[in-house]
């Protein structure tokens, strides 16, 4: 008994999937047209969504050349930060999301030239995280790229003769090729070239454990420059820069778990006592800025480009009941349910979506793959969730646009409609 029952559904299947190859090839035209309205929405939806996902990586890459987007600095400025407080940077929450970190110490300090202004910083070196994570770069030059040196950075470590240095700024001087700096016993710098600094007047850039000594102030250190990989929070939580704390419960949890600027900033923030973490938000801001009003814009295009698509399949459909009405009364009066009708109409209209879904991503992956190689002002990029997502958003259309046709069909009256074939 199951397995003739099992063999009456198989050939019950069979035959619905017959009749709905066989009705495909009825009015080939306004199917081909359905076809390719599909196609060319998911062509343009590939390359939307790869291009907004390029576009952020890219601006992602290139607001790095602007440097840190976090600032760590005393909260007291008579009490200074201890440089061995470093260490807690790399066992936060967010320790993964660090990229970079560059510990810095100032100030103005008696040389054989006379007074000049120092800056220390670390030129090399690493945080090391738990487990398999790879170390957090200790290095002023990745955070300060605009800063280029004519010949190289100096070394960290002091040689035979003495620690080296390297002027910054716009004037810098050209004779000196040696200072004795700080306090007795003067440490000696070798001057190893110069380099474009932010600041009209020149200073000299020293190892920070040089100018530790010539300052006096061993352990040390007045700034902490970081760069974080963050989810840009722009006009999405503009009450957040006065205080999270004032957000509702279920916002406040979604902020603790976002990698926002300001909540990898508080977390640092919480794992240094005595230190600020100020949000570099020029930097910030500006990447938001940008995300916001172009995930509007393509979300626009696209979003154009499916209604088009299914206005296009309404249209095509639409004409298709009509012209079909008879037939459809004639199913009716041979005992063709609705469920069977919406089976055989509703199956015609998923496998032109599907079809047209497949071909349309594949066109435009390959559409957005051209355009990625042939010129460097298209940052696509291609990902398997915006394929799928492509994808998906053409068969959501062609459903839509089909669904009230369909339903007309559904409502064919089999007496008036034969009726009407009759007269006619």
């Amino acid at each position: 008994m199951r397995k003739k029952t099992g063999s009456l559904a198989g050939r019950e299947v069979m035959t619905t999937l017959g009749l709905i190859f066989a009705s495909l090839q009825r009015q080939p035209r306004r199917k081909a047209m359905s076809f390719a309205a599909v196609a060319l929405a998911a062509s343009g939806a590939t390359v939307a969504s790869s291009l907004l996902v390029g576009a952020g990586d890219r601006l992602t890459s290139s607001l790095q050349s602007y440097g840190a987007n976090l600032l760590i600095s005393p909260s007291d400025p008579a009490r200074p930060m201890q440089a061995g407080s470093i260490g807690s940077l790399a066992s936060g929450f967010w320790k993964n999301n660090l990229q970079a970190a560059s510990p810095e110490l100032q100030g103005l300090c008696g040389s054989n030239a006379g007074r000049i202004r120092i800056l220390g910083v670390r030129f090399s070196g690493s945080l090391l995280r738990p487990g398999s994570a790879p170390p957090i770069p200790l290095s002023f030059a990745s955070l300060h790229p605009w800063m280029r040196p004519a010949v190289r950075w100096p070394s960290d470590a002091p040689d035979g003769a003495g620690f080296e240095g390297i002027w910054a700024g716009r004037n810098p001087p050209r004779d000196a090729t040696t200072l004795a700096i700080g306090l007795s016993p003067q440490i000696e710098i070798r001057i190893v070239g110069s380099a474009e600094g932010d600041s009209a007047d020149p200073y000299l850039i020293v190892p920070l454990a040089a100018a530790q000594k010539a300052l006096g102030r061993t352990g040390e250190i007045d700034r902490v420059w970081i760069r974080a990989l963050t989810t840009p929070e722009y006009g999405l939580l503009e009450t957040l820069h006065r205080d999270p704390r004032m957000l509702p419960k279920e916002q406040y949890e979604k902020w603790s778990c976002t990698s926002y600027p300001s909540t990898v900033a508080a977390s640092l923030e919480s794992g240094w006592p005595g230190a600020r973490v100020t949000v570099q938000r020029s930097v910030t801001d500006a990447e938001g800025r940008f995300l916001d009003r172009a995930t509007w814009l393509l979300g626009l295009l696209a979003g154009l480009g499916l209604l088009g698509a299914a206005m296009a399949v309404f249209s095509t459909v639409s004409h298709g009941v009509r012209e079909e009405r008879p037939w459809i009364a004639l199913m009716r009066v041979l005992g063709a349910t609705r469920a069977e009708l919406l089976t055989l109409y509703g199956g015609q209209i998923l496998v032109i979506a599907l079809a047209g879904a497949v071909l349309g991503v594949s066109v435009g992956s390959g559409l957005a793959a051209a355009l990625s190689q042939g010129s460097k002002h298209f940052p696509l990029s291609i990902s398997p969730s915006s394929l799928a997502l492509a994808a998906l958003a053409a068969l959501a259309t062609a459903l839509a646009g089909a669904a009230f046709p369909i339903v007309t069909a559904l409502r064919v009256q089999p007496a008036p409609a034969l009726h009407e074939q009759a007269a006619a």
